[in-house]
């Protein structure tokens, strides 16, 4: 796996220490296809995740469904600042149960279990996830909002190498759904992005995290998470306009749901499962 020297950038690598791309390697017969999906560490109740949209998810599963085995997969987490080793976790993908959230694909939702092994890898190299401070705090008005994700177009993924280059986009958030979204009772937020040049499309940043930030006396700045990156304009970029779906309903209903106040959906799933 190797990194651009743009995510050397300081601020970009200091948000990376968040984010972990996830690489599959795909076989089908004689024919091999890789991809990368952006993700995530989050922190609920002492207990790691890997947050990413769920039709990221779901586009494995359809993968396998037609016939494409799953040979490997890595959690690229290489490129944030203090990495201190250049080589990717060996990751079970199948086994951290890569689960879609919610039955309504606009509640984009997926989520990955992150093992005790895993987790010590992952902060030996510096990556960090997001706590309750920052997905849960007391909200205040923002002066903006950024992603930060992998987008396809920078970024390589073949059987044996992948090429990834990190982005850190402003956003401004927008009051009023765009007209190229579906209207839907998901909780939805809008944002158009600040696009650099050369950059045509957001294509692999799904998944990826949005922080508000904000200046605080004394002129440091504070983040906190927003929200989760879940679509694009289809017609992107001269429409760049982004929907993506609030953070804090999904940390909060993980944090219920682990504290096991929802337990009678287990023994609902599970009693389903022995009558079937």
């Amino acid at each position: 796996m190797n990194r651009e020297p743009a995510a050397e950038n300081q601020h970009v690598a200091y948000m990376q220490r968040h984010v972990v791309p996830i690489y599959l390697h795909f076989v089908r017969g004689t024919e091999q296809h890789a991809a990368l999906i952006t993700s995530f560490v989050l922190e609920v109740r002492g207990q790691w995740f890997l947050v990413t949209a769920a039709h990221c998810i779901n586009d494995v599963q359809t993968m396998m469904n037609k016939g494409w085995t799953l040979r490997r997969s890595r959690l690229i987490d290489t490129m944030g600042l203090g990495a201190k080793y250049s080589q990717p976790i060996p990751f079970d993908y199948l086994g951290a149960a890569p689960t879609a959230m919610f039955q309504d694909e606009k509640n984009d939702y997926g989520l990955l279990y992150v093992d005790d092994h895993d987790r010590r890898l992952l902060q030996a190299n510096g990556i960090e996830p997001i706590t309750e401070v920052a997905w849960d705090c007391n909200l205040v008005e923002p002066d903006g909002f950024f992603l930060i994700g992998i987008p396809g177009q920078l970024t390589t993924a073949a059987p044996d190498l992948a090429c990834v280059t990190t982005v850190l986009l402003g956003v401004k958030a927008l009051a009023v759904r765009p007209p190229c979204f579906d209207v839907t009772d998901a909780m939805r937020w809008y944002g158009e992005v600040l696009m650099p040049r050369g950059l045509r499309s957001l294509e692999g940043m799904s998944g990826g995290p949005i922080f508000a930030i904000k200046r605080v006396e004394g002129g440091a700045l504070k983040y906190w998470l927003h929200g989760i990156q879940s679509a694009q304009s289809p017609r992107f970029p001269s429409e760049p306009y982004v929907a993506a779906n609030l953070a804090r309903p999904l940390a909060r209903f993980l944090a219920v749901f682990m504290a096991g106040k929802h337990q009678d959906l287990v023994d609902r799933d599970s009693a389903q499962s022995t009558d079937g």
